[in-house]
């Protein structure tokens, strides 16, 4: 029996995990701790305490970007962050954590899983969720290929889905929209989030305070800014986000299991430091965290040296994204393998050049990692093949290069993604039918309900032979409260003759009942080219089909551009003028322009409603 005192204290360059070198005292009271005695870890300075980027004054490249001046925050491997505000710092977290999002006004949240079964020596796996207005939008690699879905339904890449833009770059898929967030992953362990300018100074999460001060990085859930990274990044734990549970994170400090082993990693990594491949890029971005990182890495996967392959990535894709170059991968030192006819480029285009967008017009200059197409060689559907094989679509179906296809009476020929067309003037059809609906020669559209007889088409100048093709129109159905017309007959004026069709095919020349078809005489042949259609064909090229009831077909040769007029228009390929008048002007009212190619005064004009031309 008797009393005790003692006061655990980690030993020199290490701290407790709240960040504390020192804990409260414990009495011992006949054989019990006061309070109740707990474990704690201690955990190395150096494996806590994160990293700062100094950006070295820019020499190389004086001017300065968009893209330089935008808050960017990246992870690699799982476990490496850099924080809008350039601080880099390690945290082996096996859950989900809120990455980034907008803290002030709470318009999105982006959130991390990481894979929990990872070991240090693999490639790990991870997805990532976007929640904004009530959806939650997930993005996750199956099968070596991202997808995206919302909780009931998937969403195609690459499209436009609530609001936000989903695109494919190279392996990347890259998310954004008007929430102020670029997102970019390559289905792996690389993640890149961009914000606009408008959002200093109000993310929060795992990426940081985004406000131009590192000191402040750590700033945790509960607005408190810590000093060490597992309390701050564990308070960011969002379980709930995905039905989960999180345990505490413990940091083990690494150490190498022999001097050579660790002399070894430091030399590999040392490339960072003094290698000529690396040179331009030291000009720009300090690549001591980089060193730092690079160590740890081989450190906790026992030296394999693919380990630090994603923190070379990573100090690579900062260098480029400031405006550098580094040609660094060679053959055993983070070697790439691309798909057959790709080739392997730190800084390719984010909009490649493809079959359907070869002008290559990028308004982007950011450039992303990654297997993309030789110079000489655009994209088509995940393959690089030559400008001149691109294939050309026409009415929803692809034409390789060299097919044909008819449009009109043009030919035309696929030729390395276009098509030319033969430039030949083509005929063209007028269309009454219904009651009535109308489509000119140049494929204007109206409807008109006049009750009269009206000139369809007829020659515009008195140089031209003469001819005129006519459509009488009654009311459909008197009993019917909305006024309704419908075409009764056809009557054509041309060379001395007066050919009118009526309903059930009665044909009459120059009133005369036709009971034998086919009729033929001077400049005109009327015959029946089946049980529902009757063919007028003039000596002039014009052909007039009428179906007994209420249809007519009006087909003018290329001779006739620019040579009609009437309820059929100008075929001028202008559908600005095909109100044209026989007085000269062109009526903007479908009413008072229908009234104006009347043929007998006797019936009223249609009333004209002005706020309906």
């Amino acid at each position: 029996m008797g009393r005790e005192e003692c006061q655990f204290s980690c030993i020199d360059n290490f701290v407790f995990e709240d960040g504390t070198t020192q804990l409260p005292s414990y009495t011992c009271i006949n054989g019990v701790w006061y309070p109740p005695l707990q474990q704690h870890n201690c955990i190395s300075v150096a494996d806590e305490t994160p990293a700062h980027i100094d950006n070295i004054p820019n020499s190389f490249f004086p001017e300065k970007t968009d893209v330089e001046d935008a808050p960017v925050c990246a992870l690699w491997g799982q476990t490496h962050f850099r924080t809008y505000d350039g601080l880099i710092y390690n945290f082996e977290g096996r859950c989900t954590y809120k990455l980034t999002g907008d803290c002030v006004d709470d318009t999105f949240s982006i959130h991390v899983t990481n894979d929990k079964e990872c070991s240090a020596a693999e490639e790990c796996e991870l997805s990532l969720t976007i929640f904004f207005s009530d959806l939650q939008i997930t993005l996750e690699s199956v099968d070596g290929k991202i997808t995206a879905r919302t909780e009931d339904q998937s969403i195609a890449i690459p499209s436009k889905a609530h609001g936000l833009l989903f695109e494919q770059a190279s392996q990347y898929v890259i998310v954004k929209g008007g929430l102020g967030f670029m997102l970019m992953w390559n289905g792996k362990d690389a993640v890149k989030i961009e914000m606009s300018s408008d959002m200093r100074n109000k993310t929060c999460g795992l990426c940081g305070t985004s406000n131009g001060n590192s000191e402040d990085d750590l700033l945790d859930i509960n607005d408190v800014v810590r000093k060490t990274v597992t309390p701050f990044a564990t308070s960011w734990s969002m379980p709930s986000a995905e039905g989960d549970t999180c345990n505490d994170v413990k940091n083990q400090f690494c150490k190498f299991t022999s001097e050579s082993h660790q002399t070894l990693s430091q030399v590999y990594c040392s490339k960072l430091l003094t290698g000529p491949e690396f040179r331009q890029c030291r000009e720009i971005v300090s690549a001591n965290p980089y060193y730092e990182v690079c160590v740890k890495d081989l450190c906790r996967c026992d030296g394999t040296p693919t380990c630090a392959c994603s923190t070379f990535e990573a100090y690579s894709r900062e260098c480029h994204r400031l405006g550098g170059k580094a040609n660094w991968r060679r053959e055993g030192f983070c070697g790439t393998s691309c798909p057959a006819g790709m080739v392997f480029n730190d800084c390719g285009s984010v909009c490649p050049r493809t079959c359907k967008s070869m002008s290559y017009n990028c308004e982007d200059s950011r450039c992303i990692d990654g297997c993309h197409c030789p110079t000489d060689k655009v994209l088509h559907n995940g393959l690089c093949i030559t400008r001149e094989s691109c294939p050309c679509t026409a009415r929803g179906k692809s034409f390789d290069s060299g097919k044909s296809v008819k449009r009109d009476c043009n030919l035309c020929t696929c030729n390395g993604g276009l098509w030319n067309c033969t430039d030949n003037e083509c005929s063209a059809v007028c269309v009454a039918t219904g009651d009535p609906h109308y489509r000119t020669f140049d494929g204007k559209q109206y409807t008109f309900m006049g009750a009269c007889s009206y000139v369809l088409v007829t020659n515009r100048t008195n140089e031209d032979e003469f001819y005129s093709i006519e459509a009488e129109n009654v009311e459909c159905n008197l009993q019917r409260k909305s006024k309704q017309s419908c075409t009764k007959s056809i009557t054509i004026r041309y060379q001395q003759r007066v050919i009118n069709m009526k309903r059930k095919f009665q044909t009459f020349v120059n009133d005369k009942l036709i009971n034998n078809l086919p009729y033929r005489s001077r400049g005109v042949v009327v015959r029946k080219v089946s049980n529902v259609m009757m063919k007028v064909t003039l000596s002039n090229g014009l052909v007039v089909f009428w179906n007994g009831i209420n249809r007519v077909y009006v087909h003018a040769p290329p001779t006739f551009i620019s040579k009609t007029m009437g309820l059929c228009g100008t075929f001028n390929k202008n559908q600005q003028d095909d109100f044209y008048t026989k007085q000269g002007d062109v009526e903007t009212n479908v009413v008072a322009f229908g009234n104006k190619w009347k043929t007998s005064s006797a019936c009223p004009n249609e009333e004209v409603n002005l706020i309906k031309s």
